[in-house]
């Protein structure tokens, strides 16, 4: 049985974070190109579509990296990642109507 030293769990600990911190620099970056795709402040809908989007496409591209990765689960994330992109655009381009002014209405 091998044991692990104090020093070599902390290595550990920090290979894991410094991972994490990447993961999670990734996910903001992509949110960011996500909103900025939108131009405009997102529904809360859109939000939470920019969030799942950017979560899963940082997810398959880490596991694109992971050569512990099997081609089966890379296929599956992957295409969950696209599902979940086409999902987000598609709700970019569901704008609504502008209400008209009150000019156009007549009552002005």
């Amino acid at each position: 049985m091998a044991f692990s030293t104090a020093l070599e769990r902390r290595d550990q600990v920090a290979a894991i974070s410094a991972a994490s911190d990447a993961q999670a620099q990734r996910m903001l970056a992509l949110k960011r190109a996500y909103q900025r795709e939108l131009a405009h402040k997102p529904t809360l809908i859109q939000k939470t579509l920019i969030d799942r989007a950017a979560t899963l496409t940082a997810l398959a591209e880490r596991a694109a990296l992971d050569p512990a990765t099997t081609a089966n689960d890379l296929v599956r994330l992957d295409n969950k990642a696209e599902r979940a992109r086409a999902e987000m655009f598609a709700s970019f381009g569901e704008r609504k109507q502008p209400l008209p002014s009150l000019e156009e209405l007549g009552l002005a």
